[in-house]
């Protein structure tokens, strides 16, 4: 309040020099004018001086001119000396800047001068030559025409003068009134702005007062809500420490964990990496830094990678975790388990990912291991039985859904027992393992090939035009085997026997149906003496069963 009444004293000191301003600005403008009323009084009493001086010089050269008094003469040059110091004090009182009286008092200087001249030159031819005064009066009819010229010139700049004298004085009775009324403006103005800033002023203290007396009623509540804020400082101070601690264990914890931990920006690049994923990756922190992990993540791998990221940032999931691989700096593929959560500011706007990244490259290596053990044999790389049966039951279903035709082929290696038995287990494995590549190259890549046990192979067709789409692949096999087999130092001629069971779209056959077919059909070639291939017809299965 007391910034108020301070604002309330400078308005009412500006006021006061306003009312002394004004009124002296507006007396200053009048004695301005009183000043040029006063030149003009000057100037006029000037102009008076020089008009009777100009009459008395002609007065004084006629004289001369009748009487050839000298005295007549020395009159002469007396006035003329007279003449022109009023002509200088008219001068004096012109300013540099009013042109028109400039070039009036120049015209005028002019012909005073010329008439001087004239006269000089008559009254010297009458003195030197005794001219008589009646020729020498007619010889000065020019002079006398010229001081007509000084006396014109001279009332016509004292007319100027004279308007110019009534001007300033109009203009002064003007101004006069204009500062009484001005006078009375800042007197009324003065009034009501006093009885302003005294009913501001009032207003001000009673506000005071009653700001005083509510600060003394609340001084208690402030003093407890010092007390509270020195409770929440504390508080604050405590929460600070905790929140200081927590990060120095989480840096030490991210510094030290056996496990790869990092910063991740919004855009993919690396912000901060501990030593373990360096070590996992193969890439020292700079080098790394400088990338994105798009940049090392496997190409099948990167797009659900993106897409789980995204979600997290549209707050969709607040964490993921996936398999996936990471190219090490040598080149060679990596296993992990990528855990990632996501860090926001006040706004939620995302800050950081949090990536904890786990090498599972030996689990990995080692459950393909087992998979493969579980699923494929393990003399020629090729599914087993277990791994048959599933395909052909996915083919069967595919095939039923879409109204396609597919084929099941058993093939046998005949008299594998013998030659096992002759030549030793070891040609009978290599044996197995070069069926299984030779057959391998004899069909599509759609096609399954499979070892069912023993020397008995599957082959699952996938989508046929034609049961002579099967025959030509049997042919194509069975072709394949028409020279020697060089296993070892022995050289073997290996023959293949094939039966071949065709599913259409009409047929309702399931996958054990399927094989009882194949397996018909492969009896009838061993039973017809091996070394072919036969496709299962229906009236095979009225035939007397037998052992293969």
């Amino acid at each position: 309040m007391s910034g108020k009444i301070i604002v309330s004293l400078v308005i009412a000191l500006i006021a006061l020099f306003a009312n002394a301003w004004l009124p002296y600005q507006t007396f200053t403008s009048l004695s301005y004018h009183s000043d040029a009323q006063e030149h003009a009084i000057q100037s006029l009493d000037a102009l008076d001086i020089l008009l009777l001086h100009t009459v008395e010089l002609e007065n004084h050269k006629r004289g001369y001119i009748i009487t050839g008094d000298e005295s007549y003469r020395q009159r002469y040059a007396d006035t003329v000396l007279t003449q022109r110091m009023a002509f200088t004090s008219l001068q004096n009182l012109v300013e540099k800047t009013d042109k028109q009286r400039l070039m009036l008092l120049s015209k005028l200087e002019h012909t005073m001068d010329r008439q001087a001249i004239i006269s000089q030159e008559t009254m010297a031819r009458r003195r030197d030559q005794g001219l008589h005064a009646s020729a020498l009066l007619m010889q000065g009819d020019e002079s006398k025409r010229l001081m007509q010229s000084v006396v014109t010139e001279t009332r016509h700049y004292r007319e100027l003068e004279m308007e110019n004298l009534r001007q300033l004085r109009n203009l002064d009775g003007m101004n006069i009134h204009k500062a009484k009324m001005l006078l009375i403006g800042l007197t009324v103005s003065d009034i009501l702005l006093f009885g302003f800033v005294f009913w501001y002023m009032s207003a001000t203290l009673r506000a005071n007062r009653s700001i005083n007396s509510l600060l003394t009623k609340n001084s208690e509540q402030l003093e407890h809500a010092l007390v509270n804020a020195k409770v929440m400082t504390k508080e604050l101070q405590a929460s600070h420490d905790a929140l200081m601690l927590s990060e120095e264990q989480f840096r030490k914890s991210f510094t030290t964990a056996a496990i790869g931990m990092a910063l991740v920006g919004p855009d993919g690049s690396w912000l901060k990496v501990n030593e373990a994923l360096c070590k996992m990756l193969g890439m020292n922190e700079a080098y790394l830094l400088s990338r994105t992990f798009q940049h090392i993540t496997h190409p099948d791998d990167l797009e659900l990678d993106l897409e789980l990221l995204t979600s997290l940032i549209n707050g969709e999931r607040d964490h993921y975790r996936m398999d996936k691989r990471y190219f090490h700096h040598d080149g060679h593929i990596i296993w992990v388990t990528l855990s990632v959560s996501i860090v926001r500011d006040a706004q939620q706007r995302p800050v950081h990912f949090v990536s904890q990244i786990e090498d599972i490259t030996d689990r990995k290596q080692h459950q393909e291991e087992m998979e493969r053990m579980a699923f494929f044999d393990p003399l020629t790389s090729l599914p087993n039985r277990r791994l048959i049966m599933d395909r052909l039951d996915q083919a069967v279903l595919r095939a039923e859904r879409y109204q396609q035709t597919i084929a099941l082929m058993f093939i046998d290696i005949d008299h594998f027992k013998w030659i096992n038995d002759t030549y030793g287990h070891d040609i009978g494995d290599e044996l197995l393992q070069y069926v299984g590549d030779t057959v391998n190259k004899s069909i599509r890549r759609t096609d399954t090939l499979g070892r069912q046990g023993g020397y008995e192979f599957v082959l699952i067709l996938g989508e046929i035009d034609h049961p002579d789409t099967a025959l030509r692949i049997a042919s194509n096999i069975h072709q394949s085997f028409n020279t020697l087999v060089h296993l070892h130092d022995q050289s073997l001629q290996i023959t293949l026997s094939l039966g071949i069971a065709i599913r259409n779209p009409v047929d309702n056959l399931n996958s054990q149906n399927l094989m009882k077919q194949a397996d018909i059909a492969l009896y009838e070639v061993k039973a017809a003496g091996r070394n072919g291939y036969k496709l299962y017809q229906a009236s095979m299965a009225t035939r007397p069963a037998q052992t293969k």
